[in-house]
């Protein structure tokens, strides 16, 4: 349509909001705006509401944000796991050299270089493992390229730039730095008569130690019961995305977009011949009749996407009081051909569907689904009910500018359609006859007996001989296209459980860390226990109760912080609450159940300890 027609509403603008504007607010004035050029140019169809959203989420989708910000918690989370195991070894190592450390206090060495000769350590080491993380993340960003769907915005751009190994480098001597401060700490302040006795231990600076051990062991554990919660979560969710009714059967559909406003066809203007319902009546009379195809079908907008706001338009109901703009009641809008309902597999649940009969000329007619009817005729018989989409329209029968019948009979009300969505849902939608409102960018359907794939060439010969001028249609299966809708929950939900397992596997080795490091400085204890007449189930309950100890505390605190922090997750999630007692049952009785195996190991090699041996002088 030229743009020099009042009639187009189907722009895409592009601005740049002032300095201290919402996005709230441009709508507002857009909406406005949009009113006012309604009412100074009644009858051309201007009723629709405008949208403004920024172009980022147009760009990327509504919820890439919230995404974004959870995978960095995730890998936060992961990173402070792997660093207290790192911090619990480092603490142990500490330990074996309280002597060593005491020897150089007592030589002369100041406490602030004991600590910087640790710390030193400790930076040494982190940078040391972020270079192996950095040489593994040159194939680990290919790996994560491929295997992300195709459809996430600026995938390409994704590499390991400067900025990166900067940003790794600062990791690594952020998390050596702050992660070996306590071990240095503790034992620069070490008691030089006590640890220096023959065959002694600091028992303060081993008493300290030790709560620092078991305090990290349950931080680990409460971030691994955070992070498998929030996996479970989402696994929960693409579970749920996987099985649920759409509303229709991909299976066996083919869709072709076609685009007939580059082919010199207009959508209202006269004559009728430009006008592309004719040209596609009979491009899908010939593709009913190609071997192998079951039923046909078009549409305008079908199933709107994630990162595509819905076009939701004002509408009237004939008879009730009239609204002002901007509180009149909005649904969706969309374009149908006969044959479109029993080709996408809709069900018609009251009424007909559109006929040829539903001409241009002919007395408008509309379909509407069941969200529709619960929601504005939850008491009233909808068949027979009239509505309109403009915005000062005339009476029953009245024609617009273009021709087309300003007010629609309800005929007949169909099942509900889900969006094609990261998260589906179900909108009130208004369907009108496609020879009544053609547009000029319809998708065929085509439902087939076979495969479907092999009609694709002959749809393409079919479509070429009936408008020469038209572009080849880019045809896919409806089965991709849900597929594709899928993809970014699919990776999400993997991310989240990939680092769930990571977090889950670091945390057993701290619990089994920290116990065998135990099980090794009681050695005595324990071997006097035995000698006295303790049973191995005793030394058993003893060291699996301390472990046990630990991650229950660790579970719990888990279980509260996830309680809080899951909520984030709400706009991720499909018929799944953040709160689910399911997922938090079953990841708490999980990680005991894997905690109560690290304990059950070194309380193992605990029971086996020869008394003798282990009361041997050393």
């Amino acid at each position: 349509m030229p743009l020099n027609r009042r009639g187009g509403h189907w722009l895409n603008v592009l601005a740049r909001l002032k300095s201290g504007v919402t996005v709230a607010q441009a709508k507002a004035e857009m909406n406005a705006i949009q009113a006012r050029v309604a009412q100074q140019n009644p009858g051309v169809g201007m009723a629709s509401e405008v949208s403004v959203v920024p172009l980022l989420q147009q760009t990327v989708g509504r919820n890439m944000r919230t995404a974004l910000l959870v995978l960095w918690g995730v890998v936060a989370g992961v990173l402070l796991i792997a660093c207290a195991n790192v911090a619990n070894l480092m603490l142990a190592r500490a330990a074996s050299r309280q002597k060593e450390i005491a020897l150089r206090l007592a030589l002369g060495a100041g406490r602030w270089r004991i600590m910087r000769q640790l710390l030193t350590e400790s930076i040494l080491l982190a940078l040391l493992g972020g270079g192996v993380g950095t040489l593994l993340s040159y194939w680990g960003v290919k790996v994560f390229v491929a295997a992300s769907p195709a459809n996430i915005p600026r995938l390409a751009e994704v590499s390991l730039d400067g900025a990166a190994l900067c940003f790794t480098v600062v990791t690594a001597v952020l998390t050596g730095i702050i992660f070996g401060l306590a071990p240095a700490w503790q034992f620069s302040r070490a008691d030089l008569n006590e640890t220096l006795k023959e065959g002694a231990r600091s028992a303060s600076a081993g008493i300290a130690a030790g709560r620092t051990r078991s305090l990290l062991v349950v931080a680990e554990v409460a971030l691994a019961t955070v992070l498998l919660v929030g996996a479970g979560l989402m696994l929960q969710s693409f579970a749920k995305l996987l099985t649920t009714d759409r509303g229709f059967r991909a299976e066996q559909l083919l869709t072709a977009e076609l685009d007939f406003s580059v082919a010199g066809f207009t959508s209202w203007v006269h004559p009728t011949e430009t006008r592309p319902q004719v040209r596609l009546r009979e491009l899908m009379d010939r593709v009913r009749q190609l071997p192998g195809v079951e039923s046909a079908g078009a549409a305008y907008r079908f199933l709107r996407k994630d990162n595509l706001p819905p076009i939701n338009w004002p509408f009237v109901i004939f008879g009730r009081p009239p609204l002002a703009e901007g509180k009149r009641p909005t649904a969706e809008h969309g374009a149908i051909t006969p044959g479109y309902i029993r080709t996408l597999g809709m069900r018609l649940l009251r009424g007909r569907d559109f006929t040829e009969a539903d001409l241009l000329g002919a007395p408008g007619v509309a379909l509407v689904n069941e969200s529709f009817v619960r929601r504005f005729f939850p008491n009233e018989e909808p068949l027979g009910q009239h509505v309109t989409l403009e915005g000062t329209p005339g009476p029953l029968g009245a024609t617009d500018v273009y021709g087309l019948p300003m007010w629609s009979e309800i005929v007949g009300v169909v099942s509900d359609v889900k969006s094609l969505s990261a998260q589906p849902e179900a909108a009130p939608e208004i369907f009108r006859s496609y020879w009544q409102w053609p547009m000029q960018s319809p998708i065929l359907f085509v439902r087939t007996r076979g495969n479907p794939t092999a009609l694709i060439a002959a749809i393409r010969r079919e479509t070429k001989s009936v408008i020469p001028s038209l572009p080849s249609p880019t045809i896919r299966l409806m089965i991709e296209r849900v597929g594709e809708s899928m993809a970014q929950p699919r990776f999400q939900a993997g991310l989240l459980n990939l680092f769930g397992g990571v977090a889950l596997l670091l945390a057993t080795c701290g619990i089994y860390g920290v116990l065998a490091y135990a099980v090794t400085q009681r050695q005595r204890e324990i071997g006097i226990r035995i000698a006295v007449g303790a049973q191995k189930r005793n030394v058993l309950t003893l060291v699996i109760g301390q472990g046990m100890r630990l991650a229950l505390m660790g579970v719990v605190i888990g279980v509260l912080c996830a309680l809080a922090l899951t909520r984030v997750l709400g706009n991720l999630l499909y018929e799944v609450k953040p709160t689910d007692p399911l997922t938090f049952v079953g990841v708490s009785l999980l990680l005991v159940a894997i905690a109560l195996f690290a304990c059950w190991l070194p309380a193992r090699r605990a029971a086996r300890v020869d008394p003798m041996e282990a009361l041997r002088y050393e």
